[in-house]
């Protein structure tokens, strides 16, 4: 069987929250929800905020109607005599363009000196017109409005033909519409009071599409009267070789320069005074419109909670006659796709990394890259791509990859349990810990105390004599399972058997201070252990366990080669246990220690030699010197 290499099986991992990451950005550039068209909107205005105020352009001015020329001029009814006294002034400074932001809608006994200067500005006057959707009926149009519209409206619409019900216009009473063309004023407020986007155009009826005021004085302060644009509805805008992207709604967003008072502003009563040299207004796009709090259109913008509809009509104007808008189409929106895309690949792959504290690490800085990179193509090159599918990509990958290191663990960790199981069938539960976790365990190769027990069966050799094989198997298994029984009651370490015996260890993988009385109550242990024995096919006979037990220094580590070996003890002490059991064989005795071991369990707990008496000090084969042996 072969394995899928571990990139390519990192990488299909991967493949899901990358496909589900470029479809949900795919989704937000073709359709999108309210829900998520207004995180974008925060985000934007996030993004507005921490780019801060720059600069606006040069080439707009502001005409206003402040608090102090309503104090002045009175605005009941409006002074309409002097905004026609001002636009003359404006006028005679040859701007390229007027932009009135006002709706005179009815005619008073006042209105001459206005009329009079509209139809002497030669065409450079727009005013502005209103179009509402309401439940109302729609307005009576004279002959002069038709033929205001008729001049103002887009010479070339491409697209299929508006199907419902024309709007209500507010427009200019008939005797202002004399040398002027109309523009809407309308301005797209979202539910939380902000305006963030225009509409270019707005159809009013018939085949009329009206330009914003915005984008009529952004033509003429560009020269561009001569060129006929096109406009296809909910998708673009084109004058001459420039392309402007609209949303579905025909609308573009604003570029705000800062706060209220970023486009440069020339107070009325400065105007009429003649405090303002004429220098101002030459060339520009003058824009003539109310401030005064209580009187004008307000609105929130990324930096005011309450901005004149005037001013963001002229911001508009100023981004359209520079190049300035906010870039938003299809180029952003494969941007958006392909980063999407990415930063789910990335995070889904770091997921996958062993350490920990790397993954934390590396997820942060895929984290702050996929937040920092639409706000530095916003702040660099005025991009706008899309926020709501960035965050749902990192967020989804994390999720995801969260979920796969999970499952990846939570395997890990079933097959290092199934190991541990495995292994412990062979080494002592006691030291599995330390044989698992390192390939060199603390207790290799060193000289440390311990206690070393030894069991067998007396009388072994004449009882399996009389036993099948098979029988002999059985009694093995039974004995074994009593050695590693007891041991392990006890923390003892069954280092081998050997046949009908077993060599038993206490201080494995570190001596501790009563590994000697362990050993004894081991030994006690098995030797009850033994009388519930007897031999397969002679349940008369039981058996008789005897156990010897010796304490000293050991030589514990491992014996065997480089691929394969065991745990194992060696030294004096060793062998002194063992000939332990020739000592009790020879003298019958069932139980028998050393002195070293007496002394070492009776300084741990003394109850643990309570039976034990002295049996013989005997000298061992092999060794010059004699041990003290005691017996229970």
């Amino acid at each position: 069987m072969t394995r899928a290499a571990p990139g390519r099986g990192m990488l299909r991992g991967a493949v899901a929250p990358v496909l589900v990451s470029v479809a949900f950005a795919l989704w937000r550039a073709l359709s999108g929800d309210s829900l998520t068209d207004t995180a974008q909107d925060r985000m934007v205005d996030t993004w507005f905020s921490l780019r801060g105020a720059r600069p606006a352009p040069v080439a707009v001015v502001l005409v206003a109607v402040d608090d102090a020329a309503v104090d002045r001029f009175g605005w009941s009814p409006p002074p309409r005599e002097v905004f026609g006294r001002a636009i003359a002034r404006i006028l005679a400074a040859r701007p390229a363009v007027v932009a009135v932001d006002m709706l005179f809608l009815d005619a008073t006994d006042r209105d001459a000196p206005l009329s009079q200067a509209l139809a002497a500005s030669g065409g450079r006057v727009v005013l502005g017109a209103a179009a509402s959707f309401d439940s109302g009926t729609a307005l009576p149009r004279s002959p002069a409005l038709d033929a205001a519209l008729a001049r103002s409206a887009l010479p070339l619409v491409v697209g299929p033909p508006i199907e419902h019900l024309p709007p209500r216009l507010y427009a200019p009473n008939d005797a202002f519409l004399a040398g002027v063309t109309l523009a809407h004023v309308n301005i797209v407020a979202a539910t939380d009071g902000a305006a963030r986007r225009v509409p270019l155009t707005q159809w009013v009826g018939d085949d009329v599409f009206l330009p914003a005021l915005s984008l009529a004085a952004a033509v003429q302060t560009q020269g561009l009267q001569g060129v006929a644009p096109v406009l296809r509805p909910g998708t673009s805008l084109a004058i001459g070789d420039r392309l402007i992207r609209t949303d579905r709604n025909g609308a573009v967003r604003l570029n705000y320069y800062g706060p209220r008072g970023a486009i440069r502003m020339v107070g009325l009563n400065d105007l009429l005074d003649g405090r303002v040299p004429d220098e101002v207004f030459a060339g520009q796009a003058v824009f003539f419109g109310v401030t005064a709090e209580g009187l004008s259109d307000v609105f929130a913008t990324p930096f005011d909670a309450r901005a004149p509809g005037v001013e963001i009509l002229a911001t508009l104007a100023a981004n359209l006659a520079h190049g300035d808008l906010l870039v938003q189409g299809p180029g952003t929106s494969a941007a958006t796709v392909a980063l999407a895309g990415a930063l789910a690949l990335a995070l889904s792959l770091v997921a996958r990394l062993r350490a920990l504290a790397l993954v934390a690490v590396a997820s942060l800085a895929i984290w702050l890259a996929g937040i920092g990179i639409p706000f530095a193509g916003f702040s660099a090159a005025n991009l706008v791509l899309d926020g709501p599918s960035a965050v749902f990509a990192l967020t989804l990958a994390s999720i995801w990859g969260g979920m796969r290191r999970l499952q990846g663990e939570t395997r890990r960790s079933t097959r290092l349990d199934a190991e541990r199981r495995n292994l412990a069938r062979y080494v002592s539960p006691i030291l599995v810990d330390d044989l698992a976790r390192s390939p060199t365990p603390a207790f290799e190769g060193r000289i440390q105390q311990a206690t070393v027990l030894f069991v067998d069966v007396a009388g072994y050799t004449a009882i399996s004599e009389a036993l099948t094989p098979a029988a002999t198997a059985v009694m093995l298994r039974a004995l074994h399972g009593v050695y590693e029984s007891c041991a392990g009651a006890h923390r003892g370490v069954v280092v081998g058997y050997a046949g009908d015996g077993a060599m038993i260890a206490f201080g494995l993988p570190a001596p501790e201070a009563d590994d000697a009385a362990r050993a004894l109550d081991c030994g006690r242990a098995l030797v009850a252990a033994g009388r519930g024995l007897h031999p397969p096919d002679h349940t008369t006979d039981r058996l008789r366990l005897r156990v010897s037990v010796h304490s000293g220094p050991v030589e514990a580590g491992l014996a065997g080669g480089r691929l394969q070996a065991q745990v194992t003890m060696s030294g004096d002490t060793v062998n002194v246990a063992s000939r332990l059991q020739e000592v009790a064989k020879a003298e019958g005795a069932t139980f028998v220690i050393s002195r070293a071991t007496l002394d070492a369990a009776q300084s741990a707990d003394p109850r643990s030699v309570r039976d034990f008496a002295p049996l013989i000090t005997a000298p061992l084969r092999g060794r010059i010197h004699p041990v003290e042996v005691w017996a229970a």
